[in-house]
């Protein structure tokens, strides 16, 4: 799903870089003081414990407020050149999960190895019933 993620904001990020060329305006450069001050804005990690969906979406407003200033604009090119600096970021990240998806796949294996592993472990913790000394 990583994969699908990956591909949907690269066309959203393909989209929002087309509709600025379309009007014959370029996305902010990386250095420029706008770029700067979106990249700027820290996100807080989220805490996979308790009420997992309230405190998402907890997070996830508050997290939307952080960009505000930019999202609420009433200039679509501030909102357009915004969106493009989230989808290079979270295409960022994206890439980091991968990355460490295919490090625990050669650590770990996949799977069918999981399941083999659970399948042995199983077997070797099963205890042979003693024989009978009546009749063996």
């Amino acid at each position: 799903m990583t994969d699908v993620a990956r591909a949907s904001l690269v066309e959203l990020l393909l989209d929002l870089e087309d509709y600025l060329l379309l009007q014959d305006i370029l996305p902010w450069p990386e250095d420029s003081a706008e770029a700067k001050a979106v990249s700027a804005v820290q996100v807080d990690r989220f805490d996979f414990s308790g009420d997992i969906s309230y405190a998402f979406g907890k997070q996830v407003l508050a997290e939307k407020a952080k960009f505000a200033r930019w999202l609420d604009s009433d200039d679509p090119v501030v909102v357009a050149n915004a969106l493009i600096n989230l989808c290079h970021r979270t295409l960022y990240f994206l890439r980091r999960q991968v990355d460490a998806l295919g490090q625990r796949f050669l650590d770990e294996g996949g799977f069918k190895e999981h399941m083999r592993r659970c399948r042995e472990e199983a077997r070797a913790q099963v205890v042979d019933a003693p024989e009978c000394p009546l009749c063996g």
